[in-house]
């Protein structure tokens, strides 16, 4: 999804945990967003955090990024060539992304089952030409179903974090807080771990309040359709 977009998500499953009283909710730039709490005008900043995530990003979560794009352009080819309704499972996460969309399109519509509910299988584990995915046949009313899903992306195991490893994070974004302020005195950064995606499964195990705030007025770990914890 768009980065602006996932992040309108993420604040507003960020507030929805918190709680507070929003009075309203400004889409801006540096920080990302401007809510108005009580009276309070408070910028936010939205930052996701990663299993790997460096200075280069997160090679995980952009690996999950192109296998999602892959089965985005495999869908388009194939409705473009009139393929009944379906829903894609594909297996594994692997290096399949690199192969061709079309030529997967094409192993679908031969792969189709005849029938509403039925299911087929196709292809290969780690093969980039031929991925291992089921293909289930859906009814005629549920249109050009594209919301086709790699399992293995959103499976996994949850690594620990504490202060110590995100503090850098914070320090790193406190770096803009002079342009943050340009818009709003008071200034809050949310880390966002998105356990959706299995570069996100991440669960926070210090108490909470236990670093620096590095000037931000408040720092928060979210826990994406989780709970939220006060960190700085």
């Amino acid at each position: 999804m768009a980065s602006k977009v996932a992040e309108r998500i993420y604040l507003d499953g960020f507030l929805r945990s918190t709680g507070w009283d929003v009075e309203s909710v400004a889409e801006t730039e540096r920080p990302d967003f401007i809510v108005t709490v009580n009276g309070r005008r408070l910028g936010v900043e939205i930052r996701r955090v990663f299993k790997d995530g460096g200075r280069r990003g997160s090679m995980s979560h952009r690996a999950e990024r192109e296998r999602a794009r892959f089965l985005r352009r495999a869908a388009e080819t194939y409705y473009a060539l009139d393929g009944a309704s379906i829903n894609v499972k594909v297996l594994s996460r692997g290096a399949w992304h690199h192969g061709d969309p079309a030529a997967f399109a094409t192993r679908l519509l031969k792969a189709t089952p005849g029938h509403a509910w039925e299911e087929s299988k196709i292809g290969a584990s780690h093969s980039a030409a031929d991925p291992e995915a089921f293909v289930t046949r859906l009814p005629l009313a549920a249109g050009r179903h594209v919301r086709w899903m790699v399992i293995g992306d959103s499976v996994g195991w949850v690594r620990s974090i504490r202060w110590t490893d995100i503090e850098g994070i914070v320090r790193e974004k406190a770096d803009c807080l002079e342009a943050y302020r340009g818009r709003a005195n008071e200034v809050i950064l949310v880390l966002v771990a998105d356990r959706l995606t299995e570069s996100g499964m991440l669960r926070y195990v210090d108490p909470a309040v236990t670093g620096g705030r590095h000037g931000f007025t408040a720092v928060y770990w979210y826990e994406h359709m989780g709970r939220t914890i006060h960190v700085a």
